[in-house]
This record gives structure tokens, sequence and C-alpha cells, in this order.
């Protein structure tokens, strides 16, 4: 099986997943994005983001086109912080 092309796509949505983290007002330094399976990933963002830049995030993501590679949003959601 050949690698290089999951390769190529992992690398083409960690480039799309940094540019549009880098859009939004907030500091996210802590940003991770995953490969999951049959080429879904996922972006986590820590501590969550505000209402305004989470609009800002998905906006970029929904509109961005990096080295041939676009994103569809599948789902979002906020975890609340246990304490």
């Amino acid at each position: 099986m050949e690698r290089r092309p999951v390769l190529l796509a992992l690398l083409a949505a960690q480039d799309l997943w940094e540019s549009c983290r880098r859009s939004t007002a907030a500091r996210n330094g802590n940003a991770t994005l995953h490969r999951m399976n049959d080429g879904v990933c996922t972006g986590v963002i820590r501590p969550a983001l505000p209402p305004h830049d989470v609009m800002r995030l998905r906006g970029c993501l929904q509109d961005a086109n990096t080295n041939r590679t676009s994103a569809v949003i599948l789902g979002e959601g906020q975890a609340k912080h246990r304490g």
C-alpha cells in the first residue's frame, strides 16, 4: 500500500489547520490536529475559543483551499470545564 498520498494529504491538512487557527484573535498555542481514518482529521484547541473566534475558524476552514486540500466541518463542540 502506498503511504505517500496519505502523508501528503496529512501535511496539506496540517498546513490548512495551522493557517486557519492563526486567523483567530485568541491565543491558541495548544492547538492540535489528529488523523482519524478515511481522510478525517480532528482539530482541538485548548482553552476553548470565544464564540466569535469559533465563527472565524469555521469560516476560514470552510473557505480555505491549501495544496489542493479543502475542509468540510463535520461537527463542533465545546467541552465543559470539570473542576
